[in-house]
């Protein structure tokens, strides 16, 4: 039996609580991709387990990845930008100020009908989740436990890739941070 884990980072370091402008934000954006994590106070007995009995770990090139994988003392096989979360754009506006939580889900939903400024498109995305799913898949011909750490939307559009190619889910993919799924075939 073949496994794929998908975990989410851990919580980044980082003020969500001031109000920005949009111009702001995409200074906040570059931030949150290079600052290092909080240390939990707890981690799941499970997901210690998993980390323990995996083949491989792979990561994105975010800072906030490679963090989590110090937490459970593993190397890192391999880092790949093709996990790296989508991009989020934004715009130089200065006029408006909104927690970076509200301008992440205006950017967001922005993104999804087509406004990709300062950032990848939707459609250029789901490009990069295609490669990823076929990266997983050939490592899985190799290997028999694959981590990936990566970040919550990716790893939803990983997970949808992976189930159209035959693996199953048997633990639901939680958005938490350090929260996981994994899928076998």
């Amino acid at each position: 039996m073949k496994q794929i884990i998908l975990v989410r980072h851990s919580e980044v370091d980082i003020d969500y609580h001031n109000n920005i402008t949009s111009y702001e934000f995409g200074k906040w954006i570059e931030e949150y991709n290079n600052t290092k994590i909080n240390i939990p106070n707890h981690i799941n007995d499970d997901l210690i387990e998993i980390f323990n009995n995996s083949d491989i770990v792979l990561s994105s090139k975010l800072q906030r990845s490679k963090d989590t994988i110090k937490l459970f003392n593993k190397d890192i096989f391999e880092e790949n930008s093709i996990f790296n979360e989508f991009e989020i754009p934004y715009s130089k506006n200065k006029l408006l100020r909104l927690k970076p939580k509200m301008w992440l889900v205006i950017y967001r939903v922005l993104w999804f009908l087509g406004f990709s400024k300062y950032s990848e498109s939707f459609k250029e995305s789901k490009i990069r989740v295609q490669l990823s799913v076929n990266e997983l898949i050939e490592m899985s011909n190799q290997y028999n436990s694959i981590i990936l750490v990566g970040s919550g939307l990716i790893n939803r559009f990983i997970v949808n890739g992976l189930s159209k190619n035959g693996w199953k889910t048997i633990k639901k993919l939680s958005n938490e941070n350090l929260g996981y799924g994994i899928l076998e075939k």
